[in-house]
């Protein structure tokens, strides 16, 4: 989800419990401005996943209502196919959560770019 989205998911949340920002933020202990810049988009507003979670916490919102990436159902198959990966993915996923999201930006399009490779090395030796 980009920013943007982001942004527009949590305002339409707040909105419709009747919220300030100033409620939202003493809700999920962060500042009223920097849940502001988060819902605009600004640049300068790098949250973590944790202050993510944080908010969405706040407003009540379930994980399902946050993430609607079609890959959500690759990964999950990927996790149940191979057991042995889950524990190691999952000290990655919790490493990474504490990334402000320009960061995790740059290593999700790291890591996206290396998985890639890899898979198109593994093809082209089965091929």
């Amino acid at each position: 989800m980009d920013r943007v989205s982001l942004g527009r998911v949590i305002r339409r949340h707040r909105e419709a419990r009747g919220w300030t920002l100033r409620d939202l933020g003493e809700r999920a202990g962060l500042s009223h401005a920097f849940i502001g810049a988060i819902e605009v988009a600004r640049p300068a507003a790098n949250p973590t996943i944790r202050a993510l979670g944080d908010i969405f916490d706040a407003l009540g919102v379930t994980a399902e209502v946050r993430v609607h990436d079609p890959t959500e159902a690759a990964v999950i198959a990927v996790l149940d196919a191979a057991p042995e990966r889950r524990l190691l993915l999952l000290a990655a996923l919790t490493a990474l959560a504490s990334l402000p999201m320009d960061e995790l930006d740059l290593e999700a399009d790291m890591l996206a770019r290396r998985a890639a490779r890899a898979a198109s090395s593994r093809q082209a030796a089965d091929g």
